[in-house]
């Protein structure tokens, strides 16, 4: 279900554009000007890595959203067999409503908007509707955070398969890795960007944890680079620290 609001926006702009012909001029003038800024977006994002063919839809949004007016102008002059499907569609999109809020939480849960139990008070994220855990684990971060890293730092964060670059604004600081993307890689290209950029070399590393239980492997090539020249001075509820 979480790409719902790409599979909506398709539907809705496959039952917009049968409804053109049902359309007066101005309307239709509008769906294609819609049309062109929606489709340039999709371009621009499809260039883009680590995108799936699906979320790349979740930004013709505005095409989506002007759908709308020709579905809504076609239901008084079309066909009966016509009325049918455009009253099937809004029953459709009353269906998927409450799924368009979906969210993933810190812990990879998915949650919908009736299912929202907090919003982040501080910080960078300030405002973001949440789970309870979502915004418990934002609090802990950012008082963690506060406590181990100064502004100015050169500052590492590392985890396992996915992580959250929004720790890196918790304070004002130099980001010492090469990419900020979800899925980032601590090997050894590491050493050689901060040969070339000696200025990114971290003075504090950030590794996730659970309460002090590390999750990266103690064996990693990140892991023993950290042993070797580091050392721990705290531990965080979701992070140890190290300088």
């Amino acid at each position: 279900m979480i790409f719902v609001a790409g599979i909506l926006i398709i539907y809705l702009m496959i039952d917009s554009f049968l409804s053109l012909n049902h359309c007066c001029e101005k309307t239709r003038r509008l769906y294609w000007t819609a049309m062109s800024i929606s489709a340039s977006s999709f371009i621009a994002v499809f260039l883009l890595p680590n995108l799936n063919l699906l979320s790349i839809f979740n930004y013709m949004i505005v095409v989506g959203c002007v759908s709308f007016i020709p579905i809504a102008e076609s239901l008084g002059k079309k066909e009966s067999v016509w009325r049918v499907f455009v009253y099937l569609s809004l029953i459709c999109l009353s269906i998927y409503l409450p799924r368009l809020l979906l969210m993933r939480d810190y812990g990879g849960a998915k949650d919908t908007v009736f299912e929202v139990q907090n919003i982040v008070r501080s910080g960078p994220a300030k405002g973001i509707i949440c789970s309870y855990m979502g915004y418990y684990t934002t609090a802990c971060n950012i008082e963690d955070f506060d406590a181990y890293v100064n502004d100015g730092d050169r500052l590492l964060i590392v985890t396992t398969a996915s992580q959250d670059p929004i720790p890196y604004l918790y304070e004002d600081v130099v980001i010492s890795h090469y990419s900020t993307i979800s899925t980032p890689t601590f090997s050894n290209k590491l050493i050689e960007y901060w040969n070339e950029y000696p200025e990114r070399y971290p003075n504090v590393i950030a590794v996730e944890c659970w309460y002090g239980d590390l999750h990266v492997d103690e064996d990693s090539y990140i892991m023993q680079f950290i042993n070797d020249n580091y050392e721990k001075v705290g531990e965080g509820r979701y992070y140890v620290f190290y300088r």
